[in-house]
């Protein structure tokens, strides 16, 4: 049986080139012991040695570069470029840290970071989670482990939707879920609930959820918004997903219908 792996992600409309933000997001990593990546690249492979923070900063952090528009068209356009980060010891892990594009002018491409690992049950995650959403003034943020029991259930759940464009939307709600994705681009829906996901205040200004009844997860303020734990334990992801799912059918039902790409749990259907 392969082991679990843990996704955080963040994501902002913020711009963080600012070389104090890599200190805090790196630091935050470094602070884990276990997590302190040690090596670095713009591209695969990821083969450069880390050296640090203060390097890493100096090295890769906000590096623009030029790419040539096709043939026939002309011109350039500049970018910043892309940090990719790897971690060889246990827990093993990937990153990525992307810029958001200034060139939008409706910003619709947020920069983001998103690391992906092995799950060690000794590291705290949500500190990673918290710290990450405020470095980054995050306007999302997701951890959550993905078990197979869920993956299976929500292909079980594409079979018995009866038209191509339920089919259709669940579909894009699930590979944006599992890339660990927020927003759709077409209608600004949240793929789904993580196990812990952070909600800015501007996107949950419009909801009351005084009628919520008794959760069994928790609700925590931080920075520029809430962090919606789906119960009090990651492990319950892969130690019982049935109860999770159904502890998360719960939460999204607190939102509005079409908050959600992803409606239905795949253990209720």
């Amino acid at each position: 049986m392969a082991k679990p792996k843990i996704k955080l992600r963040c994501e902002t409309r913020s711009d963080f080139t600012d070389p104090a933000i890599a200190l805090a997001l790196l630091s935050c990593l470094e602070a884990q012991s276990s997590l302190t990546p040690d090596k670095v690249s713009h591209s695969e492979p990821i083969d450069q040695p880390y050296g640090g923070v203060e390097k890493f900063i100096q090295d890769w952090w906000g590096k623009p570069a030029k790419m040539l528009l096709q043939s026939g068209q002309g011109g350039s356009i500049e970018f910043l470029q892309s940090v990719m980060l790897k971690r060889s010891k246990r827990p093993a892990y990937w990153a990525k840290i992307e810029f958001r594009d200034p060139n939008d002018p409706r910003h619709g491409v947020p920069g983001s970071i998103m690391l992906e690992s092995i799950w060690e049950p000794k590291i705290d995650y949500m500190v990673v989670l918290k710290d990450w959403c405020e470095a980054l003034n995050a306007s999302f943020g997701s951890l959550h482990i993905f078990a197979d029991e869920e993956v299976n259930g929500y292909h079980r759940l594409l079979e018995s939707l009866p038209t191509e464009d339920e089919k259709d939307e669940l579909y894009r709600g699930i590979n944006f879920f599992r890339a660990g994705l927020f927003e759709s681009p077409l209608n600004g829906a949240i793929p789904n609930l993580g196990w812990a996901t952070f909600i800015s205040d501007e996107k949950l200004q419009n909801i009351s959820f005084h009628d919520c009844g008794q959760l069994e997860g928790r609700v925590e303020k931080v920075r520029h918004g809430k962090i919606f734990c789906v119960s009090h334990e990651i492990s319950s992801t892969i130690d019982d997903f049935s109860t999770f799912s159904r502890q998360r059918h719960a939460l999204k039902s607190c939102f509005p219908a079409d908050f959600f790409m992803i409606k239905d749990e795949p253990i209720l259907s």
